[in-house]
């Protein structure tokens, strides 16, 4: 008879806690350390498709520049236009 999914995790956090409880809080931390980079690398993503977007409304070439002299260059472009 094969174990279900239901049935493995309840004998991996059995396992866990009868034989070493730290193991537990290291796992939670682990697993936060994990949601945290997961959460910061989305963000960076995002901000990055942001930046090119930007850029190209406003007719920037960005080609072979990093992405902080794209956004030197789109603030330079933003406070000629004002």
């Amino acid at each position: 008879m094969p174990l279900g999914p239901l049935e493995i995790a309840l004998l991996v956090i059995l396992f866990i806690i009868f034989f070493k409880p730290k193991l537990l809080s290291d796992f939670g931390r682990s697993l936060g350390r994990l949601v945290r980079e997961y959460r910061e690398s989305v963000r960076e993503e995002k901000r990055s498709s942001d930046i090119y977007r930007v850029a190209d409304a406003l007719g920037i070439d960005v080609e072979d520049r990093s992405e902080d002299e794209i956004v030197e260059e789109i603030r330079k472009k933003l406070k000629s236009t004002q």
